[in-house]
């Protein structure tokens, strides 16, 4: 590290002098580690938020490094999802979440490479805070906050009205890769009882040691009732060292696959279901189509 600049003040709007410090010394480096995110003020119990962007005096300051500098990486500490017009102009982003007091020990773990990130998203990042199915009616202008979503929260909305973007549930990258091959279930046709298990390989095709979440989602062909096109079921977190493959084996009770409707109550439906292995919800292997009789 050469160097270190201030850049922006929590909570303030940009600052002329701490801008122009840090883009020039931006103009020197190699690379720029540019540390940002949602402060206290953005995100917190007891308010809403009215946007989705990071702070003016971030994305300010963003918008001039990118512009003397391409090897800008952002190092994310957010509790949520964010629009990301800068994404186009950086090299690399690591997403932190919230660490906690031993947060900064553990981001220089994985920004030197001692520690090979292997977090996934747990919520879908949008392309503009529009895209969201909230945007329309929450926070609410008027007495009463209404939920029209219903089901289709987060990615279950994303999925099933195609809506392109900028990161999917469940998506992750590593300083590896990994290949997935010979997916199978113990069967083909169900009854309303009993387990779906589905095996499928895993291999690192990477030089570094690393883990994957493997994911499960099930999509209902034949619904007569209104759901998501798919639903998380299953996932499992397993260490692949380099080079090695792995079987990694995920259940789903049929019980899972029940919907419920104030009529029928909890019922698992006859008809044909699809089982979706994938290391995203928008990046599938492999789809099986099962029967429940």
């Amino acid at each position: 590290v050469v160097a270190y600049e201030q850049g922006y003040i929590r909570n303030r709007k940009p600052n002329q002098k701490l801008t122009k410090a840090a883009v020039e010394l931006a103009k020197k480096a190699d690379i720029v580690l540019f540390f940002g995110g949602l402060d206290e003020i953005s995100e917190s119990e007891g308010l809403d938020r009215t946007h989705m962007s990071m702070p003016a005096a971030q994305e300010t300051l963003l918008n001039e490094l990118t512009t003397v500098n391409k090897n800008v990486i952002v190092v994310l500490s957010a509790g949520s999802a964010i629009e990301m017009p800068w994404y186009p102009y950086v090299k690399g982003i690591v997403h932190g979440y919230l660490g906690g007091q031993a947060g900064a020990s553990a981001m220089m773990n994985v920004l030197t490479g001692k520690v090979n990130p292997s977090g996934k998203l747990n919520e879908t990042y949008p392309l503009h805070y529009e895209d969201t199915p909230a945007y329309a009616y929450y926070p609410s202008k008027e007495r009463s906050s209404e939920y029209r979503e219903s089901l289709y929260v987060g990615y279950r909305y994303y999925t099933t009205v195609e809506k392109t973007m900028r990161f999917p549930f469940g998506y992750g990258l590593s300083y590896t890769n990994f290949n997935y091959s010979g997916c199978t279930l113990n069967d083909s046709i169900y009854s309303d009882q009993g387990t779906i298990v589905a095996t499928v390989e895993v291999e690192n095709t990477g030089k570094r040691d690393g883990k994957e979440v493997v994911q499960l989602y099930v999509r209902d062909k034949i619904s007569s009732v209104s759901t998501p096109i798919k639903q998380l079921k299953a996932f499992k977190k397993v260490f692949i060292k380099a080079g090695e493959k792995k079987k990694v084996t995920l259940e789903v009770p049929m019980s899972e696959l029940a919907l419920y409707d104030v009529r029928m109550k909890p019922v698992v439906e006859p008809g044909e279901f699809e089982i979706q292995i994938g290391s995203s919800s928008d990046r599938i292997h492999f789809n099986k189509t099962i029967l429940v009789k």
